[in-house]
């Protein structure tokens, strides 16, 4: 069987710049937050560029959700396969056993990094229970909403 001579034209450069992969995807934000993505992306280039950061992240995966895995060779599929040398990333071993601590710990050192902290709110006070009543009504409420058991 003869190989085809078609020559296979360069794939582009994707994401183009502006953030699509071709016709289709891309970043559809709000105006509004245009600004602060491009400040992420920005944050996050510096990031991965830098070995420090790299390097703690490794310490936090490694004390937080037991990485690396281990490998583990299947034999017995490997011979199944004809020889290819089968091997299984046993990822069920990591304390969480998914990858949402993965995701979440990169977050949160990217968001150290850049000295985000989350917006301070006002305090609001807690709610009290009326007199003689089940529900529960706010503060500055005069008379309770309910005497329906909740």
């Amino acid at each position: 069987m003869a190989a085809s001579s078609v020559a296979v034209p360069p794939l582009p450069a994707v994401p183009d710049v502006y953030g699509r992969f071709g016709r289709f995807g891309g970043r559809y934000v709000p105006e509004t937050l245009s600004a602060a993505l491009d400040q992420l992306e920005r944050a996050y280039e510096e990031a991965i560029a830098d070995p420090a950061f790299a390097a703690e992240l490794d310490g936090l995966l490694s004390a937080f959700v037991g990485r690396p895995t281990p490998l583990l060779f299947a034999k017995r599929l490997t011979k199944l396969a004809g020889g290819a040398q089968i091997w299984l990333k046993r990822e069920d071993l990591s304390h969480t056993g998914a990858h949402k601590i993965n995701n979440t710990l990169g977050q949160g050192l990217l968001a150290m990094r850049m000295t985000v902290s989350q917006p301070r709110r006002t305090p609001t006070p807690p709610p009290r229970l009326c007199a003689g009543c089940w529900t529960i009504r706010p503060a500055a409420s005069a008379r309770p909403i309910s005497r329906d058991p909740i």
